[in-house]
């Protein structure tokens, strides 16, 4: 599986990705699926769901805010984290 956390804009985006490489937690960019979110268009970083704990404590500790983490399982269906 797989977590994917939601940052409101690309930059926002660029900066989570930044933040957790320099961590040592790989991920990758991409633009969000439409369903799982409100806005028309929003951002995040695609990372190993058992990375997942460690990413949050480090975008909170560098103030890198995001707005939801999603978990795809292997058949690529989303499902809403709690926060």
């Amino acid at each position: 599986m797989s977590a994917l956390i939601l940052f409101r804009s690309l930059t926002y985006a660029q900066r989570g990705l930044y933040v957790l490489s320099r961590s040592g937690i790989p991920g990758k960019l991409i633009k969000a699926p439409r369903d799982l979110t409100d806005r028309g268009c929003a951002y995040g970083v695609l990372i190993s769901d058992n990375r997942l704990a460690q990413a949050k404590e480090e975008l909170a500790a560098q103030h890198a805010e995001y707005s939801s983490v999603w978990l795809r399982n292997a058949l690529g269906e989303y499902h809403e984290a709690e926060p």
